[in-house]
């Protein structure tokens, strides 16, 4: 839609007459008397405007879409609040266009009452994915109506359908420069040809039984409301895994649904109240915060206590009432990071974990990555409208289908021993797929879901308390670190190289102040013998066995300082040190050459 111009006044006298004002020249000019009663018109502005739209958000302070013209027929889009067409305000407003209105209030009143006669209404979105009063779907661009259609927005940011009309912000001229809207921008309808059951089936080739869950949280993300209502819950996934193991590539394939989220938020890098906003602002969608540490762990765990249940975070108004104002999640969250919340149970069981365990990948996958990298840079927007016109098959059918499945969990031998809150987030990872099988084609089969979830609940569940006992262990040499409790020579000795670093321990030394932190903590601990097992095995890839041709039983290293000593391996970057993803607060240590 072309900006057209605001033409000047046909008949000036008669509109001056009747309206109190002429226009002439791009101007307004109003009649007025002298003192012995002669008149005479006076030009009040060097503009002209015109009320598009008025945009009913159910605030009291709605917002106009003004067509603004200058004397020079250069043309502008501003957005003016109700609050904001006060003479002093919207003079001040007039000035960033270069315009400036010279007449009084009543002469202001008097145009206003002219353009918005002649208005039209339209409904602001104010954020994006569903919008449950009209059953839209919602992009920064444009709309998923509920015939399934994609409408693109005019100019304006303006998409008339049906009998309404709805007004998105962030690609209207209006906003064109405004960074407020910077994010939004990237969220954004995008379709190729690809086919549902393609990129389904290539994600589970890829990744695994990570893309098989991964794929079906996105499916209850874009029906999280139904979810949350039904069921009274909505869990969390987080990606565990070191660097290069996977998550970043299937996060860009998850997050290209969306159109062109380039990253996730740094959840080193925000605030609590900043964060909760931030996740209020989308409905039924999907948010990716990344690098979860111990230093951030506080910010995360609050999302994941709060916005589990629905509760999210209230904070006050900034007015002069007592208002208040709750910044629930209303979208699916997704963290990843090398290091687990475990030390609070009621935040690591609202967590769906997802292991990323490799670093080196078939020819296979790696054929596959490519792919699936050059379908997301086509765009999946179509597969996310694929997914969305089941929606009243999904709410019909999510609460029966859903109990069903934890009833048959219950009864499975092999899963009676596990938590309630990881059999509910099994039954709901296996509904969202059963619910849909005969409506999507899958990539993979209803057998494949529901082996993939049981052998991953078996993996899983060890995995996790094997990594959760090694890393408090860690943790509580930190701890004991930071106290000054231990020394370099004495309990331990670093052996710091460029690019890489070793740690030998006494554990005989440290399993005290293991016992101590846990105490401390109120953790659960293991017995000497156990923990020193999980410590030392083979599946700890941070360990370091001997090969001791005298001792061939032996893990422990024969160290010049310590005598006998386990050896493991440090990772470093930045003068950070991690140890089984846990980090390490070593004073930094002089860096020797590359060992031979």
């Amino acid at each position: 839609m072309e900006l057209t111009k605001i033409e000047d006044s046909k008949h000036p006298k008669e509109d001056g007459d009747l309206l109190g004002f002429y226009m002439t020249n791009s101007c307004y000019y109003f009649q007025q008397r002298d003192k012995k009663g002669n008149t005479f018109n006076i030009r009040v502005s060097n503009f002209l405007i015109e009320s598009l739209y008025n945009l009913t958000d159910g605030t009291n302070d709605s917002i106009r879409i003004i067509k603004l013209q200058r004397t020079t027929n250069e043309l502008d889009l501003i957005e003016v609040k109700s609050s904001e067409t006060s003479l002093n305000t919207f003079e001040t407003i007039l000035k960033t266009k270069r315009c400036t209105f010279k007449g009084d209030t009543n002469q202001l009143k008097t145009i206003f009452e002219y353009i918005m006669d002649k208005e039209k209404s339209a409904t602001k979105i104010n954020s994006i994915g569903y919008q449950a009063e009209h059953n839209i779907y919602t992009f920064s661009e444009s709309i998923i109506t509920p015939e399934n259609d994609v409408l693109k927005i005019n100019e304006l940011g303006i998409i008339e359908y049906k009998d309404s009309v709805f007004y998105l912000p962030a690609y209207s001229q209006a906003n064109i420069k405004n960074d407020a809207y910077e994010n939004d921008r990237n969220i954004i309808y995008q379709e190729s040809d690809v086919s549902f059951q393609t990129w389904t089936n290539l994600m589970y080739q890829t990744f695994g039984s990570n893309g098989i869950i991964s794929i079906q949280y996105v499916i209850l993300s874009l029906f999280r409301d139904i979810v949350y209502n039904e069921l009274g819950f909505f869990p969390f996934l987080f990606l565990f895994g070191g660097f290069g193991s996977g998550k970043t590539s299937l996060m860009k394939n998850l997050l290209g649904l969306f159109g062109k989220i380039k990253d996730g938020i740094d959840l080193g890098n925000t605030t609590t109240p900043g964060l909760s906003r931030e996740l209020s602002q989308r409905i039924n969608s999907l948010y990716y915060l990344k690098e979860f540490t111990l230093d951030n762990a506080e910010i995360a765990n609050k999302v994941i206590l709060t916005g589990y249940d629905g509760v999210g975070r209230t904070t006050g108004e900034a007015n002069t009432g007592n208002t208040t104002k709750k910044h629930s999640p209303k979208s699916g969250i997704i963290f990843d990071g090398n290091y687990l919340p475990i030390q609070k149970d009621a935040v690591f069981s609202r967590l769906i974990v997802l292991i990323f365990e490799y670093d080196k990948f078939t020819p296979e996958q790696i054929e596959n990555f490519a792919t699936l990298e050059s379908l997301v840079k086509d765009g999946l927007g179509h597969i996310l409208k694929e997914i969305i016109k089941h929606r009243e098959i999904f709410k019909k059918e999510l609460k029966e289908v859903y109990h069903d499945y934890i009833k048959q969990l219950n009864e499975l031998p092999e899963l009676k021993s596990l938590p309630e809150r990881l059999k509910n987030h099994i039954a709901l990872i296996v509904s969202s797929y059963s619910i849909l099988e005969n409506h999507l084609e899958f990539g993979y089969t209803f057998k494949t879901v529901f082996t993939e979830m049981k052998e991953y609940t078996e993996k899983q569940n060890y995995f996790l308390q094997e990594i959760r006992d090694i890393s408090i262990f860690w943790q509580s040499f930190d701890a004991a670190l930071k106290k000054g409790s231990v020394e370099d020579g004495k309990q331990y000795v670093i052996e710091d190289y460029t690019d890489l670093c070793f740690v030998y321990i006494r554990y005989e030394d440290l399993y005290s102040f293991y016992l101590q932190y846990c105490k401390e903590n109120s953790l659960k601990f293991i017995d000497k013998i156990s923990l020193r097992e999980l410590l030392t095995s083979k599946s700890n890839k941070n360990f370091i066995p001997a090969q001791q041709k005298s001792r061939p039983q032996s893990k422990a290293h024969t160290h010049l300082r310590l005598k006998s000593a386990y050896k493991f391996e440090c990772s470093k970057y930045d003068d950070i040190y991690t140890i089984n993803g846990v980090e390490i607060s070593f004073i930094q240590q002089p860096v020797k050459n590359q060992p031979f």
